[in-house]
């Protein structure tokens, strides 16, 4: 094989490469429904300085992503389960005499799922300089075509109660989060300023720490594990993601 057909074949397999790294980066947006952005940024003092913020969550709602930030609450179904949402992240690149910002796109693992091309301006004026950077970054991103595709919502799941003989605690030290066989054990609800704070009905441990949604004030946020505690009719209820499946079980509180 000549020199020209190899330095062909090599710019054809990174060509491939490139393009269905895109391919993949794009289908991977697609599975998020929310975008989450703070009213600050690490690398300036105030909320929504230079109105980068607002710019940020203009440029992302112009490509189609709902846009969720720090000072609302969330959707029922993002606090349900916070993996329909990527954390977005803006980093400043260290220059002279120019502004180079990144986008981070991480999702709730922390993982890094998105990066986009570095931004750059030269403008002299702060605010200028922010915005044209950004808007440069977010260019590399239109191309993604990003649309949410409803197919990938998990499927609902009734799961029945266990045998009232088995009793089941297990306990994910990384989430703080506590799966407890409803069957076996009874809660007491307390009513809090917040929400209501339910114990376990023998220790007076607590399990369930929750605030009241402002979106629906007969939804309650579990605090530090995953899903929402509701009351349909007179029964307590916590929904939550388990694998790809949304599990709803019925808990025991005492009255």
């Amino acid at each position: 094989m000549n020199k020209l057909n190899t330095s062909y074949l090599l710019f054809f397999t990174i060509f491939l490469y490139l393009y269905s790294t895109k391919q993949s980066t794009a289908q991977n947006l697609d599975n998020y429904k929310y975008v989450l952005v703070n009213d600050t940024y690490s690398f300036l003092k105030e909320k929504d300085e230079y109105k980068l913020n607002s710019l940020t969550v203009f440029l992302y709602e112009k490509m189609g992503f709902n846009v969720v930030t720090n000072d609302k609450p969330y959707p029922l179904d993002l606090a349900s389960n916070n993996c329909l949402g990527l954390k977005s992240t803006l980093i400043k690149h260290k220059s002279f005499l120019k502004t180079k910002l990144q986008i981070e796109l991480r999702d709730c693992n922390n993982v890094l799922v998105y990066m986009s091309e570095i931004g750059v301006s030269s403008l002299k004026d702060y605010q200028k300089s922010y915005h044209e950077a950004l808007r440069q970054a977010f260019k590399s991103m239109k191309t993604l075509n990003y649309g949410y595709k409803l197919s990938n919502r998990p499927t609902k799941e009734k799961v029945l109660p266990a045998a009232p003989n088995v009793n089941e605690i297990s306990k994910d030290t990384q989430t703080q989060e506590n799966h407890i066989s409803s069957a076996s054990y009874t809660y007491i609800a307390q009513k809090t300023e917040n929400g209501y704070n339910f114990y376990h009905f023998k220790s007076k441990e607590l399990v369930y720490q929750t605030f009241q949604l402002s979106v629906d004030p007969d939804v309650y946020l579990i605090v530090g594990a995953a899903g929402v505690i509701y009351q349909s009719n007179t029964t307590w209820v916590r929904e939550f993601i388990r694998g790809e499946q949304i599990v709803i079980e019925n808990l025991s509180v005492a009255p």
